[in-house]
Order: structure tokens, then sequence, then C-alpha cells
């Protein structure tokens, strides 16, 4: 059981590894709207066929339009890169959350990403959420082969609008 609590915000999470033949796929959904969402109904198409390919699949949602994750800060990044805070302060609130989104991603088998397009690009909170799951060393870095162990993802993206 993870739990990550401040700036007024206060989430638990539970991660439990499925058996070895139970597949899980991490659902990051972005948009902020609810109802007459087309990235979120895209990843409600994609979320019941891979149900139907995964019978008895577990299904870990995130959703960034209700936990959001904080835009990364210098005391962050500096804990990332495994600087010490000069007062001795204990690593920021955000690595928590960090730690408990990479863990989430690396318990999957499967990743599908639904996001909309809000002027030209991917929502602030997908980006935040990518900055908190994107760290050398722990997701990513350098191996004999290049890099770190491939996993098995999906963009589904929507745009609306005359751009």
């Amino acid at each position: 059981m993870f739990h990550f609590a401040g700036s007024g915000m206060s989430h638990s999470f539970r991660l439990s590894r499925p058996t070895a033949d139970m597949k899980t796929l991490l659902r990051i959904d972005s948009s902020d709207r609810k109802q007459g969402s087309h990235s979120r109904a895209l990843a409600d198409f994609f979320q019941t066929r891979w149900l139907q390919a995964n019978p008895g699949g577990q299904i870990v949602s995130r959703d960034l339009a209700e936990t959001l994750a904080p835009h990364l800060s210098n005391s962050t990044i500096a804990a990332f890169t495994g600087v010490k805070a000069a007062d001795g302060s204990p690593s920021p609130e955000a690595v928590i959350l960090s730690d408990v989104l990479i863990a989430e991603l690396q318990a999957a088998d499967q990743i599908v990403i639904s996001s909309p397009l809000y002027n030209f690009n991917v929502p602030s909170t997908l980006k935040a959420w990518i900055d908190h799951v994107v760290r050398f060393g722990r997701t990513f870095g350098m191996n004999e082969h290049g890099s770190r162990k491939q996993r098995d993802s999906t963009s589904l993206g929507r745009k609306a609008g005359g751009y």
C-alpha cells in the first residue's frame, strides 16, 4: 500500500502483482472531460477489447484529471538526480508520488494512454505524469542492448475542432 498526501491532496494506492498468467493493463486517462470525451471513449473501447483478449486481466486506472501530478520543482529535480538538500530536509512529497507512479508502470504488462489535444499538445497533466515516470536509472537507462526492458504500450489521441 502506498499513500501520498500533501498540497491538499491525499491518495492511497494498492499495487498487487497478479499471478503469472494474469495480465495487467495500466490505463492512463488525461482528458479533463468525463462526459463526451472522445479519447476516453477510445480508451473504453480498447479496454473492452483488451479484457476480451485477456480474460481475468487486471485494470489499473490512473485518471490524471482526478489525481494531479504536480509539475516538477527544483527540489524534486534535485531529489531525482540524487542531490541532497543543503538543510538535510527529506525528499519532496513529489518523489513519493513519482515512486508510486513508477511502481504502477513497472507492474503493468501493457499500458494505454488516452489523451486529447489541447492547444496543439497533450494536456499538461499528462506531461507532468511523464516527467514523474521518466527517471534515469529507474525507468530508462542504457544496457548492453541500448535501453531497458520494453513494455507493450498504446497511445490513443483525439483532436476535434478545426486544427
